[in-house]
């Protein structure tokens, strides 16, 4: 599922690119959307990067009441799943 940032696609590419510069309003859009940190976005500070569980707070935040529902039975099922599973984590 991709995440949602609220800008124009053909945007994403001129970022990318340092064609243009990215207002601070998209750049908070952004750094929200992702669950990334500014030191990781504008200097990529590798150390500063949010832990998985911070990133899947992000989502959870970002969800809906229908999605989270989702999310539980999927976590639920994966749970209750043999041990064999794991090794293809």
């Amino acid at each position: 599922m991709p995440i949602s940032v609220d800008l124009q696609r053909a945007i994403y590419g001129q970022i990318e690119r340092g064609d243009i510069t990215v207002s601070l309003i998209a750049l908070d859009k952004i750094v929200t959307s992702t669950g990334s940190n500014i030191d990781y976005i504008v200097y990529g500070n590798q150390d500063n990067f949010p832990t998985v569980r911070k990133r899947i707070n992000t989502l959870l935040d970002l969800s809906s009441e229908d999605e989270l529902i989702m999310y539980y039975k999927c976590i639920s099922a994966i749970r209750e799943c043999p041990s064999k599973n794991k090794q293809l984590l």
